[in-house]
């Protein structure tokens, strides 16, 4: 299923800022399409409420700066939203074993998250294997997506190893080889030849 996944950083659990719930409003405005939120921020449940407010779908803060994981589900949940977690490129799978099952997406982050165009750390692919494995050993539905490093090259590599789907930006449909629709297009013809 296609979404449209909005980064948002805080300057403080990366090193950049970026994009607020204006922007989500903003592209709420134009589209029915699902809208993603991935809080790449501490305190991420301070602003549940408020990005369903904008228009949010689904949030996906990292597991790392979630204190009381369980609660902070239950808060996402109670404002009408999806929940994801999202996990550092170090943080293991199992990390989630205790809360995995309200969770419909699971992102693996392939880069270490803030920095725009750093290149896919290659355990990604050992790590998404192991993580697709778990999802079916726990029993769970839960979609595993791959966040950052996603280029042409890189992401059928990516779905083969296990991916449900990959975050695409700067190495794909926002690449200077062509215009977003060119890109997509392209990106279309890769995926219908991979069939």
């Amino acid at each position: 299923m296609h979404s449209i996944h909005v980064d948002v950083m805080d300057g403080d659990f990366v090193p950049r800022l970026g994009l607020f719930p204006e922007f989500v409003s903003s592209v709420r405005e134009l589209t029915n399409i699902p809208i993603e939120v991935h809080m790449m921020m501490r305190r991420p449940e301070a602003f549940f409420s408020v990005f369903a407010q904008a228009g949010a779908t689904r949030v996906i803060p990292h597991v790392e700066v979630l204190e009381h994981p369980h609660r902070s589900i239950d808060e996402a949940l109670a404002c009408g939203l999806e929940t994801g977690v999202a996990l550092n490129i170090d943080t293991p799978i199992d990390r989630l074993r205790f809360i995995a099952d309200p969770l419909s997406s699971i992102t693996l982050m392939a880069i270490n998250p803030g920095i725009v165009g750093h290149r896919l750390i290659p355990s990604i692919h050992a790590k998404l294997a192991h993580a697709r494995a778990w999802v079916a050993d726990q029993g769970l539905k839960t979609k595993l997506e791959v966040d950052g490093g996603v280029t042409f090259e890189t992401f059928r590599g990516l779905l083969e190893s296990g991916a449900d789907g990959v975050v695409l930006g700067a190495g794909t449909i926002f690449s200077s080889d062509g215009t977003p629709e060119q890109n997509l297009a392209r990106l279309r013809s890769d995926l219908d030849a991979r069939r």
